[in-house]
């Protein structure tokens, strides 16, 4: 398959998939701040594990599960662009995805610590 045939299976996620994926993402982080990884690590996808570990900078797990948070960063720039545009992030050293990560990763505490802003992810997923 080309490249191009690629791209149009798997397309650019709306703005609204990505708000989403944050908002999981963000009360994922939340959970494991609050209590440990214990009861998460077998029970998410490694995909989740490895974005929360990345978000929460916890470079033990990313090592435990022999990643980096650079391959992190490879793994969700697809997820988080498409093929086309994640391989462009690529190309330049997944400048976008490291700081989609970065800006997630500055509302941890603010949803470990503000109920009205967890509540709001919440609503983002439906829960």
């Amino acid at each position: 398959m080309t490249d191009s045939l690629l791209a149009r299976f798997f397309p650019r996620p709306s703005e609204d998939a990505r708000l989403r994926r944050r908002a999981d993402l963000l009360l994922r982080a939340a959970c494991v701040r609050r209590w440990g990884w214990d009861d998460y690590w077998y029970q998410w996808s490694t995909g989740e594990v490895v974005a929360v570990a990345a978000l929460l900078g916890d470079d033990s797990i990313l090592s435990d599960m022999a990643e980096t948070r650079q391959t992190a960063y490879r793994r969700w720039a697809y997820d988080l662009w498409g093929m086309a545009d994640a391989q462009a992030d690529e190309a330049i050293e997944l400048r976008a995805t490291r700081n989609w990560f970065i800006e997630t990763a500055a509302d941890i505490e603010r949803t470990v610590n503000d109920p009205e802003f967890e509540q709001s992810l919440r609503g983002i997923l439906g829960r």
